[in-house]
């Protein structure tokens, strides 16, 4: 493969500007903490000092999804105030565009607006850079280029980007501006490499754009997405819950002991964060010292963490880290056995897990309406075509798909493995493998002695999954009780 040579000194942003250095200093948690224009300088000082040059701060930063918008903006402003010389020795970048709670605003009132608006905080007269946040889908390009265009022609920003825009978007920006754009901001980190693969690279090279990559801060997102969310129907936290999947990152290959194992690390890491408490971990994938994220969830705690997995690497990670052990379909007795051996290991870790089951659904008027949809389903299937499917999937070789494959195998001719659990979905599909198929009566009872079984959440799905949702919503659900699972 071609090997990457190292990045230069300093590259110039657009045609005739600045030169700025290969690393930027993202000011998200300028403001946090309550930190005072004295300790805000020093970091900026540190910084310059370590030959950073380009400083990249935004309205939005600072907000905790309650307060704090411009918080940042401001700070660094002090900052730029106390010392006449300072603002020379930095190339100085903004965002605007995301306004809470609609999110995104990119109409030409509100956008002549924020650019102002950041201008005052940032007590000066223009910025070099200032970059539309992310996008509005409901505001037309051309009015944002006029927008942008008079605040260029106004003095009051030199150079113009994006942040977070597809390739299309940032085209037909293109298109309406009369000043050319010169930077692009996407998200680039090894778990997230869409920017290699969906253009918005190519197209930095083709029209001469500086990608600034900025990587993703997992805890705030969740947070974030949790109060985007809202509250759930009890009112006792957020509508949030988190799958985990422990899978290698791109480029990589871990063995299972060592992938599960980094996989822990993660759920402790998110976990001390998202409780809001400051992070210390010294571990063998991850050594960090970190405050939690201003942005909290509704709750204030971690949203549940749900993970399955039938190895014994992940049977410990589970038992180590997650809220609710989830499970695919499986024989009753072998469902108890998985109950028993999961409540065990939490326990030498001092822990109690919930439990969960993922499975399809088919129900009808009759077991044999059931039925004959179930066989109509795979009616058409030819097994070679389906194992391909199978075998494409990134889990074929799991335990957990290798033992929906032993279901299968000793299913009878109907598919049927036991009592209301046929694996027939599975010839057509790798993972869950298996549907609860019958009357609702039957259904019903099967979830039922599920319960009985201690497992408390489902995760449920039918082909087309609208209708079968439908189905199950008139027969079945009107006699469970359900709600929120508490953890």
């Amino acid at each position: 493969m071609s090997q990457l040579p190292l990045p230069p000194a300093s590259r110039q942003l657009g045609d005739g500007g600045p030169n700025i250095s290969p690393i930027a200093w993202g000011m998200w948690r300028l403001a946090e903490g309550g930190r005072t224009a004295a300790e805000a300088a020093k970091l900026v000082h540190a910084v310059l000092d370590a030959g950073i040059t380009l400083l990249d701060t935004a309205d939005i930063y600072g907000f905790d999804g309650t307060q704090g918008f411009g918080d940042a903006e401001a700070l660094l402003g002090e900052v730029l105030a106390a010392e006449a010389g300072l603002p020379g020795r930095m190339v100085l970048s903004t965002k605007g565009g995301i306004l809470p709670p609609l999110p995104y605003d990119q109409s030409a009132g509100y956008l002549a607006e924020a650019i102002d608006a950041s201008l005052r905080r940032l007590r000066t007269d223009h910025v070099d850079l200032w970059q539309v946040h992310r996008p509005d889908i409901l505001a037309h390009p051309q009015e944002v280029a006029r927008l942008l265009d008079d605040a260029v022609q106004a003095g009051k920003i030199r150079a113009l980007g994006v942040s977070n825009f597809t390739t299309s978007q940032t085209a037909a920006l293109q298109q309406f501006l009369d000043h050319k754009l010169v930077a692009t901001q996407p998200e680039i980190s090894p778990l997230h490499i869409a920017c290699f693969e969906d253009g918005t690279l190519d197209q930095a090279m083709m029209l001469g754009l500086v990608p600034l990559g900025w990587p993703p801060q997992l805890a705030r997102r969740i947070a974030t997405l949790d109060r985007i969310l809202g509250a759930n129907p009890s009112g006792g936290g957020g509508r949030l819950n988190i799958n985990i999947i422990s899978s290698d990152l791109p480029g990589e290959k871990l063995e299972s002991a060592a992938r599960y194992g980094r996989t822990t690390e993660v759920i402790k890491i998110l976990r001390t964060l998202l409780s809001g408490d400051h992070l210390d971990h010294q571990g063998e994938f991850y050594r960090m010292k970190l405050d939690p994220p201003r942005m909290t969830t509704l709750s204030g705690k971690p949203p549940a963490f749900y993970f399955g997995g039938l190895s014994e690497d992940a049977r410990e990670c589970a038992a180590e880290g997650c809220d609710v052990y989830l499970m695919w379909p499986d024989t009753m007795p072998n469902v108890r056995e998985i109950i028993a051996d999961m409540t065990a290991r939490a326990a030498r870790f001092g822990r109690k897990l919930k439990f969960g089951y993922r499975a399809h659904v088919i129900v009808r008027d009759t077991e044999e309406e059931a039925r004959a949809y179930a066989d109509r389903l795979l009616s058409k299937l030819d097994d070679e075509v389906g194992r391909t499917i199978r075998e494409k999937s990134l889990d074929a070789k799991t335990a957990g798909v290798q033992r929906q494959a032993e279901l299968r195998n000793a299913a009878g001719g109907d598919g049927f493995v036991e009592d209301n659990l046929w694996t027939g979905i599975g010839r057509a599909r790798s993972g869950c493998g298996a549907a609860i198929v019958g009357n609702p009566d039957q259904v019903l009872a099967k979830l039922r002695a599920y319960q009985a079984e201690g497992i408390e959440a489902f995760i449920l799905s039918g082909y087309p999954h609208t209708a079968e949702a439908d189905l199950f919503s008139r027969h079945v659900l009107p006699h469970i009780e359900h709600g929120p699972l508490a953890v």
